[in-house]
């Protein structure tokens, strides 16, 4: 299988631990990390709105934190 568009953006360690979890990663993560442009309702420094950002943290937060700090921050501090 091909993998995302996304990985290639993931440091070493991000690869390792999505390679850990090789293809466990749900439809919906994949497009949401693939995204090029922050969602349009994601607020200010944010790249996703509040729902997605709660759906990736909870599906893997340390991918999500690789590409996108802010967010995985604020999933931290609000979950």
């Amino acid at each position: 299988m091909e993998k995302p568009k996304f990985y290639e953006r993931l440091s070493d360690h991000g690869k390792k631990v999505f390679d850990h979890n090789n293809w466990t990663f749900s439809d919906r993560f994949i497009e949401l990390m693939n995204q090029e442009e922050p969602s349009k309702d994601s607020g200010e420094y944010m790249f996703y709105n509040q729902e997605e950002r709660d759906f990736l943290g909870k599906e893997n937060l340390i991918v999500l934190a690789d590409l996108h700090e802010s967010d995985a921050y604020l999933y931290m501090m609000e979950d």
